[in-house]
């Protein structure tokens, strides 16, 4: 495989990253045999989505890593002053990343017979245990580990790719001086299996999976590899799995999001079965299913995990829009009689977001509908003067909904705002009993185990009612799954916010306000019916 055996179209070279690898690039699969490189779902996935800034997070095993070093070294060997920088978590994978790379150059033709003439193979004048570097091209590969990563910092860097970030000791260290060395122009690819709550890794996720960040997000799921399958009567297989399967509730909703046919859906799930009996719960982790269960965490949740999966389990985009509030249900005729409330959580607008969480609350239970359904969000970095006329068009939008909003803080403002809105939830009296005139939920107390205040008091509703909602939206329950028991009985937040959280749970501090409450008129008019 010295060189390449047909003459290749020269601009297609250049042109076309995929015609490049399939023609050019050998890797060894893993039983070290040299093969043509062609790229699978999940590399075929970003190879069409990628933009200047992504991160991935990817079950193990995908060939995400090996996707980049073909597309670096390409780089390097075709244009001209390219700077290709790959961090990985540890020596070991450098070491494996460098005879990967080794290998793909090893194999590259040292003639490429082209429509435009014979292309030759630069040659490499530095070969050192970091770096590959091509003097006729003026092009640099180095690889380095996260702990020794110690490239100039003066010096551009146009194709980064950062592999298992979530592992990385300190990922700011590089990630913050490497960002003001890539130009806009250049490449940033952050990738990696999750490593639980808290790190870099996950902060950047979850800012990518919000919208509000310069990142775009890929979820690059296990199912895209096509080895992750058993057939039926593998001995590979659990014994009570060999043949035909009947699937659990949690395995039909997967199967239903992935959209496996019928006779991939038995293979990929008695593989799936055989991997939780191996690994058990780190089985999340490595085998990425959702964002909801992979970032695994130390403590106890205080949310109910079961009500949290089985919520979880029915999670899709929002349908419908109405201006920037994302709806997952259209408000009901005025023949329904709906009762509808929102409940917010007004934050400062530059750091911390607003959301108004707009739900139907049901007099009663019935198969169609729970006692309560989260039917729409609002959210953003909206200041509080900003976000009350957009909460009281979405509250008119849906008959006159009853807003509840959090009287704490920048709540003060927003209260303030939609002082004139006639149906407001105002705090009750707690001896006689009675309503007040003080619009808003007032949150007090230490938010832990035992306490007295409201905060604790909202949580506990909210736990309590998990059972009987219906919700969509996952940006709630990731943060309702972020809320932890500590040893002292705080609870502890450990994500980067908890808006969703804290509007979810006014709702259900507040919701018996709107029961049994009269029809109201039209959308967009005042007074009752």
């Amino acid at each position: 495989m010295t060189t390449a055996p047909a003459v290749l179209d020269a601009e297609r070279l250049l042109t076309d990253d995929l015609y490049f690898y399939e023609n050019l690039i050998v890797i060894e699969d893993r039983n070290r045999k040299p093969l043509a490189f062609k790229v699978n779902k999940a590399q075929q996935i970003l190879h069409d989505k990628l933009t200047n800034r992504d991160i991935a997070v990817k079950a193990g095993q995908l060939g995400i890593t090996t996707f980049f070093l073909a597309r670096y070294l390409k780089e390097t060997l075709t244009v001209s002053g390219t700077t290709a920088v790959v961090v990985a978590h540890e020596e070991f994978l450098t070491q494996r990343l460098l005879h990967r790379t080794t290998v793909m150059y090893n194999y590259f033709p040292s003639v490429i017979h082209t429509t435009a003439g014979p292309i030759y193979k630069p040659r490499m004048n530095q070969d050192s245990a970091n770096q590959k570097s091509f003097k006729q091209m003026n092009s640099t590969f180095y690889i380095g580990t996260a702990r020794a990563f110690v490239f100039g910092r003066g010096e551009p860097i146009h194709r980064f790719l950062g592999s298992e970030v979530a592992f990385w000791p300190d990922a700011n260290r590089i990630l913050v001086p490497t960002m003001q060395r890539v130009p806009l122009d250049g490449e940033m690819m952050l990738e990696s299996t999750p490593n639980g709550e808290g790190n870099r890794f996950h902060e950047i996720v979850m800012e990518a999976r919000s919208g509000n960040s310069i990142w775009t997000l890929h979820q690059l799921h296990w199912w895209f590899e096509d080895e992750y399958k058993i057939v039926r009567g593998d001995a590979a297989a659990l014994p009570p799995d060999r043949g035909k399967l009947t699937f659990t509730s949690d395995e039909t909703s997967l199967i239903v999001r992935a959209g496996w046919p019928d006779t991939e859906a038995e293979d990929r799930i008695r593989w799936r079965r055989r991997k939780i009996r191996e690994i058990n719960v780190e089985f999340w982790q490595e085998f990425m299913e959702d964002l909801s269960s992979c970032f695994l965490m130390s403590g106890n949740m205080f949310y109910d995990e079961n009500e949290i999966e089985r919520l979880r389990q029915n999670c899709y985009p929002a349908p419908y829009r109405f201006q920037n509030t994302l709806i997952w249900e259209q408000p009901d005729t005025e023949w329904d009689n709906p009762n509808y409330l929102i409940a917010v959580d007004p934050g400062q607008g530059k750091v911390s977001k607003s959301v108004a969480t707009v739900w139907r609350i049901n007099i009663t239970a019935t198969e169609e509908r729970p006692l309560v359904q989260h039917v729409a969000t609002l959210s953003g970095l909206y200041d509080p003067q900003t976000f009350a006329p957009m909460v009281e068009k979405l509250a008119r939008y849906y008959f006159t909904a009853k807003i509840a909003p959090e009287r704490n803080g920048h709540g003060m403002a927003f209260c303030g705002a939609v002082a004139l809105y006639p149906n407001l939830y105002r705090q009750t009296d707690v001896v006689n009993g009675f309503q007040t005139k003080v619009i808003g939920w007032s949150t007090t107390g230490a938010a832990r185990l035992g306490s007295r205040g409201t905060k604790t008091y909202m949580m506990d509703e909210l736990n309590h009612l998990l059972p009987d909602i219906e919700c969509h939206d996952e940006d709630i329950l990731v943060e309702l799954t972020q809320v932890r028991i500590a040893g002292d009985g705080k609870f502890e937040f450990v994500g980067k916010g908890d808006d969703f959280h804290d509007s979810a749970a006014i709702m259900a501090a507040t919701r018996s306000s709107v029961r049994g409450a009269e029809g109201r008129g039209f959308a967009g008019t005042k007074g009752w019916r």
